[in-house]
């Protein structure tokens, strides 16, 4: 597995830890047990932090695969244009 699909894993496992949470806060909002539902929004809250940096992680992994790329043409076209 590589690192770009280690973060979309992360991303997609976040949301859905948010979804459920915030489903399972809310119901805890129902029944007389706010602790639990305040603790529940909260690591929902956490969940969306995970989820912006797994998201930066990502962006970050994806850039810099485009820059080794880009880099590995240019020093491919340099060595083309020394053998001429």
């Amino acid at each position: 597995m590589t690192k770009s699909q280690l973060y979309l894993l992360l991303i997609a496992s976040f949301s859905l830890m948010f979804i459920g949470l915030v489903a399972l806060g809310g119901h805890f909002l129902t029944v007389p047990n706010k602790g639990v539902a305040i603790a529940c929004f909260l690591l929902a809250f956490a969940c969306v932090i995970g989820q912006m940096g797994a998201l930066a992680l990502f962006l970050r992994e994806r850039a810099r695969a485009r820059f080794l790329r880009q880099q590995a043409q240019r020093n491919a076209a340099a060595k083309g244009k020394h053998h001429e």
